[in-house]
């Protein structure tokens, strides 16, 4: 933990990355302060658990192992999760896509054209056909918003950041800075943050470049598309799920994405 006399900061490993929580000092208790930040760091320990790929016994573990036609109870919070991707997906004509690639499966194309699931309820989804869903990002910005909610509702001006996914209350302001590819993964101020969201995703990356910018990327998972150029993608939006999905929408289609973009009030920028 690091504090000054205006800001109390923690970390912790979540989400496959370092969540940090900076949170303003000033004429707050320090139990009122450190309860609202646990609480905070609570939720999206919690979200971990629900979506991780990587855990057994997570909401997304017992999906992909379901008959379809099965249905399966899951955590409101996951169910939300689940909405809000096959909302994305659908409104971006699979841009946006929640679910891996299955490369032995020949009919892709025409298996992707239905859904592979739909909600039953608030908290029950039935799963319409098999696969394995990857909502690291969008869980990631999800975890962030949540945490953000929790902060405000106790009266704490915070910014909560998630290995790139950030996201302000109305006093915060933060300068952004964006890792560059192509200067060897420079930082790149692109301006700041008054409230609101902040996501940046990149496609995959060369093994020559920092470590830091290693990872799965951007893949356009569309059939027949080829790979996509090295860049790296940042978007404001409202909340950081949603900021988290568009990136992937613009690296694929930068033109489609431009209306997109604007139906969800949002600003793209490419490096």
């Amino acid at each position: 933990m690091v504090s000054n006399n205006n800001h109390v900061t923690r970390a912790q490993p979540w989400l496959g990355t370092f969540v940090e929580i900076r949170a303003e000092a000033a004429r707050l208790s320090r139990w009122h302060l450190m309860s609202a930040i646990d609480a905070a760091f609570a939720e999206v320990a919690a979200i971990h658990r629900l979506m991780s790929q990587q855990e057994q016994g997570t909401d997304l573990v017992k999906l992909a192992a379901a008959d379809v036609g099965a249905v399966v109870p899951v955590d409101p919070r996951t169910a939300e999760v689940l909405r809000l991707a096959l909302e994305l997906q659908t409104e971006s004509g699979g841009r946006f896509d929640p679910e891996r690639p299955d490369h032995a499966d020949d009919n892709r194309e025409r298996r992707r054209a239905q859904p592979a699931w739909m909600l039953d309820g608030p908290s029950v989804v039935r799963v319409l056909r098999r696969t394995v869903l990857d909502l690291d990002g969008i869980a990631k910005g999800y975890a962030v918003d949540r945490a953000v909610e929790i902060l405000q509702s106790r009266g704490i001006s915070a910014t909560v950041n998630a290995g790139g996914d950030l996201r302000t209350t109305e006093a915060a302001d933060e300068q952004l800075l964006v890792r560059s590819p192509l200067a060897g993964g420079g930082l790149v101020s692109i301006g700041r943050l008054g409230v609101g969201a902040f996501a940046t995703s990149q496609s995959s990356v060369p093994i020559s470049m920092p470590s830091e910018l290693a990872g799965a990327g951007i893949h356009d998972r569309r059939v027949g598309n080829t790979a996509l150029p090295l860049m790296s993608v940042s978007v404001a939006a409202a909340t950081c799920a949603v900021a988290d999905a568009l990136t992937k929408v613009v690296a694929v289609d930068t033109d489609f994405a431009a209306n997109m973009l604007e139906r969800r009030e949002a600003t793209a920028w490419i490096l």
